[in-house]
């Protein structure tokens, strides 16, 4: 026995060195002055407790050597207390809220939880957290599935809970990581056997060493052991129904997840709640763990069976009264009891704490090394849609790009990565409308409604349904190439103004986000250095420079003697002046300085392929093209369509009206819908007449100097050849402003220099010339400019000897000859000398200038004088000269002979340029009627063979109708072999067969037949080819179109069938023959007569005998009497 209590005697042998009187009065005074500290540091502890606790096993060790139990009473008071109750600790007006945050679980309408740096926090508010389930193994083919909780758990989801919860318990599935249900248990046992235990050693010390535990000086008294047991017990059960009133106040849901699902947490950084600021947060469970769901109990169940306030204050009395007796008890015992009971509760308040001591950490958030990049553009959905996906980067792919790689077989990765996208944004709360993605998103979907409704109006209605097919590339992390699809919306021109936003902001946020991931300085650079980058199939940087500076006037477009510039890292369109970044193999781009964001230039990418999708079906652009304004410093080129695109483009909020058009154009190019605009197109030699013609010199040739400044290599000549046309018609103005401003211009065109790789003018008329020509065409061009202003003003002065006339060409003479000696100039000067006098006799001749030839000198020798000594520019100054005085009136007979002559002489130069601005005068099918009416095949083939595409088809099927008119076969038939539609109609609505049928040419429809004509065509009249033959007597066609298979009865203008037009005209062998085919001889007009009816009372001569007996023999009767 003494072995066995050894040491509780050394124990007792420590105890009795000090007396009895004053080991009481130690213990007494050390429980005296723990008691505020126990007071300062229960509290909290005791809140934190009650507030944790899910379960009547929580709620049971909180019992258990409890501490706070004036905490506890007040706690239990305040969460069920009414105001009556609650005005006895000093809360009457308190609101229930704050009650709720303090005390319980749950979250509700005016508690919720929130992500902080330093854990979970209990706010009043409502603050902005996604709950999702992710399932990362589905069934189906997707990589993973993404639903509401309630969804995806199924059957498993509390029958009585909504199942659109919006507030998620972070604090119990995040903030504290629950040790395993085997530590709770242990520790309610532990705290049984520590508090039992110290019951024990009371009794031990009162009933088994009664003098050696004494109180006093003697023996403990009896009330004490049995008073502290009981108190012991009923404090233990009143804190229990404490912390169970206060725990079954909210109602918890313990949700089983599916074993290859997380829930995932999603909360937005900078939103404020309150005066505070959280940041942004991701996090998620284990797989296959437990979800606790706790809510407020709005009907909490009675305790005891008692009404509520009754119960109540059972609860708060049975806890004072056992803590009283507890306490009456152990002044009652020796003080050692008193140690050792405040020692169990220090013991189960660390047990306690220890059961929830693991919380929330910074390596908890998921964006840990992402959180400034995210906060830059709440890009915490995109953030998530690329870790789940498992993606490294969502690229939107250029519209010039034609790079594609990734696997043989086809993916749709990208299709699902913006599909999860959509799903996470439809599952948000509307209140996450602010971000920056989201905004722009609206705007896209604004502009993209606003594009559909002006493309429905101007195809009439025709196009109302959109196909949009958007390229994306994606890098997966498991893949070392690139996966490009087509995502694929279709947009309705009853769709809702915002009713694509949410498929906008996917494609958008992924796109920004991967950008930001790739290029992280992008958030320390300032953000109006942004630069656009321009690539056009088919053109090269310099090319793609003019046009884009020739419709915007865009003085941001870097200049070509720049340095150049990289795209950010990921991206093809757009870069950062501060950023730079490595050069991309076979890329080449225009950089083009704009003020928008990187959110911005990201929605234009995606606008210009809804565009480029949007005008699949158009075939022109149509509206009216001309170049606008005043100067060169304001002149760009203007179609009132591709402006009300930009002005739309604009009102949305995706930029400024220059960048709608600089993404604009781009795609019209590729649509081949933009017009081609230049000094020799005929918009613009439209204006320049009008400009002479209102007397607006000036503005004529600054305008025609800006076009030529920016053409391009393949246009810059025949512009320059066009300017100098400009100045050689002002040479002979009559008006001396236009002399005067011509005299300028050619004097320093003359007077130029040419280093082989740059020009150098005297002024800066044309000083900006992109497009440097070649030295050899140049010299050639200066040369003859020369030579032509020379001549001009020798012959003006000749013919009309006015003295201001005189001293003006004079003057220019004199400026010509002192920088460029004839010598120089005028190399072929003496093998052009037989044709000089008549050239200037036919130039001025077509003006008026003269009236008579008196050199006998016809055109044809002036051609083969031009060509043989090779003065092509001034060649096709004659030309343009012929031609325009020939689209001022005079007749086109000239051109066509001209045609018709360099035919002959295979002068294929002389045709080309007779083609080309024929064509610009509106005389071109005039020519082109000429020449078919005179069956001139060679001279025909050869025009053709300056043109293309559909000016091509289009006067082929003017020289087949015209041909067709006038029995020219050989025009016919060497037209259906260059496949021309034999069936196209001319301006009054008729067929090439038609037209032959009605000039009875029967070898033209026998051709025609052979070609495909159709039989039943009709003209305007909606009369066939075989009635139009019927009503003029050509029997012969009539047979070999009812051969061919010619409907006999059909029925034509008023009604009239081929018999009935037979009858008219009174053709007995057109009548014989289709009474020999079985024509229909019942047909009735309009006016109600048959065959028969016409042949008797038609016509002033009476009846037609003979046509009447072959209608009667072949059962004909009148239908009609009159």
């Amino acid at each position: 026995m003494t072995t066995h209590y050894t040491p509780l005697y050394v124990l007792f042998i420590f105890v009795t060195c000090v007396s009895a009187e004053g080991w009481d009065d130690f213990a007494n005074n050390l429980a005296t002055d723990l008691a505020p500290l126990i007071t300062l540091f229960g509290e909290q502890i005791t809140r934190q407790c009650l507030s944790e606790s899910i379960s009547a096993l929580d709620d049971f060790i909180f019992a258990l050597a409890p501490l706070g139990v004036l905490t506890a009473v007040v706690s239990v008071i305040r969460v069920r207390g009414n105001s009556t109750v609650r005005a006895f600790i000093g809360r009457a007006q308190e609101d229930p809220g704050a009650a709720e945050r303090e005390l319980l679980s749950c979250v509700s309408d005016s508690t919720a939880e929130i992500f902080s740096n330093s854990g979970v926090a209990r706010i009043t508010g409502n603050p902005k957290i996604l709950e999702v389930l992710v399932d990362e193994n589905p069934d189906t083919d997707e990589n993973v599935s993404i639903q509401k909780v309630s969804e995806g758990v199924g059957k498993d989801w509390p029958p009585d809970l909504d199942d659109d919860i919006r507030l998620p318990n972070l604090s119990l599935n995040k903030g504290i990581r629950r040790r395993a249900p085997f530590w709770f248990h242990l520790s309610a046992a532990f705290g049984v056997g520590l508090q039992g235990g110290v019951i024990v050693f009371a009794g031990l010390t009162v009933f088994r060493w009664p003098y050696v535990f004494q109180k006093d000086g003697h023996a403990v008294d009896g009330y004490a052991f049995p008073m502290f047991v009981v108190g012991t017990f009923i404090l233990t059960l009143g804190m229990f129904f404490c912390a169970l009133a206060v725990e079954t106040s909210s109602k918890k849901h313990v949700i089983p997840l599916p074993d290859d699902s997380r829930v995932y947490w999603v909360q937005p950084g900078n939103q404020m709640v309150g005066d505070q600021v959280f940041p942004p947060f991701v996090g998620c469970t284990k797989k296959g763990a437990r979800l606790i769901r706790s809510v407020k109990h709005h009907s909490p169940t009675e305790i005891l069976n008692y009404g509520k306030e009754l119960s109540l204050l059972s609860i708060v009395m049975l806890a004072m009264v056992g803590f009283v007796m507890q306490f009456i008890g152990l002044r009652g015992l020796h003080s050692s009891i008193t140690l050792a009971q405040l020692g169990s509760t220090m013991i189960m308040t660390l047990v306690r704490t220890s059961l929830r001591a693991q919380r929330m950490h910074e390596g908890d958030n998921m964006l840990e090394n992402d959180e400034t990049l995210v906060l830059s553009g709440g890009h915490e959905l995109d953030w998530l849609t690329f870790s789940l996906m498992k993606i490294q980067s969502f690229r939107v792919c250029p519209m010039a790009s034609t790079e594609i790689q990734g696997p043989e077989e086809p993916s749709q990765l990208a299709q699902e990565c913006v599909e999860k996208r959509r799903t996470l944004r439809r599952l948000t709360s509307a209140n996450w409308d602010e971000t920056p993605i989201r905004k722009m998103a609206i705007k896209l979907a604004q502009a993209t409604h606003d594009l559909m409704n002006l493309v429905h109006l101007w195809t009439d209605g025709r196009v109302s349904i959109i196909n949009v097919n958007i390229p994306i590339e994606v890098r997966d992390e498991t893949l070392s190439g690139k996966i490009r699809n087509d995502w694929k919306i279709t947009l309705s021109i009853g769709d809702k103004q915002n009713s694509h936003a949410k498929s906008w902001e996917a494609i958008l946020g992924l796109y920004v986000w991967s950008i930001k991931r790739a290029n992280h300085d992008l958030g320390e650079v300032p953000h109006d250095l942004f630069f656009r980058i321009f690539q056009m199939k088919n053109k090269n940087p310099h090319q793609t420079r003019l046009l884009l500076q020739k419709w915007s006037n865009n003085a941001q477009i870097i200049d070509r003697n720049q340095e150049p510039v990289n795209a950010l890292r990921d991206c093809q369109t757009f870069g950062h002046s501060n950023i730079q970044s490595r050069p991309q193999p076979g890329f080449y781009g225009v950089p083009v300085t704009v003020p928008s964001s990187l959110d911005m230039l990201a929605a234009q990418d995606i606008y210009t392929h809804i565009l480029l999708s949007v005008l699949t079906d158009l075939t022109s652009i149509g509206g009216k093209t001309c170049v606008s304004g005043s100067d060169k410093n304001n002149f760009r080129v203007h179609n009132d369509r591709v402006d009300k695109l930009a002005t739309a483009f604009q009102n949305s909020g995706l930029g400024d009206f220059s960048e709608g058009l600089l993404c604009i154009l781009p795609v019209l190019y590729s649509r081949k819908l933009l017009p081609d605009i230049s000094t020799d197109s005929l918009e613009v030699r439209q204006q320049l007449e009008d400009f002479v013609r209102e007397q607006d010199h000036y503005r004529a040739f600054t305008m025609s100097e800006w076009l030529c400044c920016l053409d391009d290599h393949g246009n810059v000549e025949s512009s320059l050849i066009e300017y100098g046309f400009l100045c050689l018609r002002g040479l002979m103005n009559p008006d001396f402003g236009m002399r005067r401003l011509s005299i300028e211009r050619i004097v320093d065109v003359v007077n130029s220099t040419h280093d082989g790789h740059s020009l150098t003018f005297e002024s800066t008329y044309l000083s900006r010339v992109a497009s440097i020509p070649s030295l050899e065409w140049w010299e050639k061009f200066r040369n003859e400019m020369h030579c032509m202003a020379t001549c001009i003003s020798q012959y003006q002065v000749k013919y009309n000897p006015e003295e201001r006339t005189m001293q003006s060409l004079g003057e220019m003479e004199r400026q010509l000859s002192l920088v460029s000696p004839n010598n120089r100039i005028y190399h072929n000067l003496a093998a052009a000398a037989e044709c000089h006098t008549a050239f200037l006799d036919l130039w001025f001749g077509l003006g008026g200038w003269v009236t008579s030839n008196n050199s006998g000198f016809s055109y044809h020798g002036v051609l083969d004088c031009l060509i043989r000594h090779n003065y092509k520019n001034i060649l096709e100054w004659l030309i343009m000269r012929v031609i325009n005085e020939a689209s001022s009136g005079s007749s086109e007979e000239e051109i066509a002979g001209m045609m018709i002559y360099a035919a002959g002489k295979e002068y294929t130069d002389v045709i080309q340029m007779l083609s080309r601005h024929s064509e610009k005068e509106h005389v071109r099918d005039d020519i082109v009627l000429i020449l078919a009416s005179q069956g001139d095949v060679q001279t025909l083939e050869m025009l053709f063979d300056s043109w293309n595409g559909d000016t091509l088809m289009k006067v082929r099927e003017i020289a087949l109708l015209r041909a067709a008119e006038k029995k020219q076969r050989s025009v016919i038939e060497i037209n259906l072999q260059r496949g021309v539609d034999v069936d196209a109609c001319g301006e009054d609505g008729e067929t090439a067969l038609l037209k032959v049928a009605a000039q009875g040419d029967i070898n033209s429809v026998t051709l025609l037949l052979a070609g495909g004509a159709a039989l039943e065509k009709r003209d305007p009249d909606q009369n066939t080819a075989l009635i139009v033959a019927a009503t003029r007597g050509h029997v012969a066609v009539v047979e070999l179109l009812v051969e061919n298979g010619a409907d006999i009865n059909t029925i034509g203008n008023r009604g009239r069938t081929a018999l009935i037009a037979a009858v008219r005209i009174r053709s007995l062998p057109t009548l014989q023959y289709l009474l020999s085919r079985k024509a229909d001889i019942h047909i009735q007009d309009h006016d109600q007569s048959t065959a028969l009816d016409e042949a008797t009372y038609a016509g002033w001569n009476g009846p037609w005998l003979e046509g009447c007996a072959l209608l009667e023999r072949a059962g004909a009767i009148h239908k009609m009497n009159r």
